[in-house]
């Protein structure tokens, strides 16, 4: 009788560890695909603004290329110094907004908010880390974040 148990039991076990438990992956979602932009602000007293159709299209390409993996949600950053604020005035007025901060450990983050008219509510899209190519296309089109 005990064999009998032990046999269904090294069964049961066989079954359970030939399963194969691969972790769902999440789908990729570009939130900024659609995104037409019709100015570039920086928010603060000297009103910075970039119109220039080239810089825009860059800046453009380069939020479209962000994916749902790059910008990451629910981790908190304690401790960042803020660098400045970027306002993204899109076609849709559902502007986005980027606020760029600096910390010791994480380096130049950037995070983004979009605030949607039709319900005027601010919604958080997400963090992106090593923001520093990002920064970069902006102080390359004369929109400084340290000044």
């Amino acid at each position: 009788m005990k064999m009998k148990n032990y046999f269904w039991i090294i069964f049961v076990l066989l079954i359970i560890t030939s399963c194969q438990f691969n972790k769902q992956k999440e789908e990729k979602y570009y939130p900024f695909t659609d995104l037409e932009i019709s100015a570039i602000k920086k928010d603060s007293e000297n009103n910075f603004e970039i119109k220039d159709s080239a810089a825009i299209q860059e800046i453009s390409s380069f939020l479209k290329k962000l994916s749902s993996e790059d910008l990451i949600k629910g981790k908190r950053l304690h401790g960042a110094e803020k660098l400045c604020d970027i306002i993204i005035k899109n076609s849709t007025d559902d502007d986005i907004q980027i606020f760029i901060s600096s910390h010791k450990k994480d380096g130049i983050t950037a995070d983004f908010l979009q605030e949607r008219q039709a319900d005027n509510f601010t919604y958080f899209l997400g963090r992106l880390y090593d923001a520093n190519k990002f920064v970069h296309l902006f102080e390359k089109h004369g929109l400084n974040c340290d000044e």
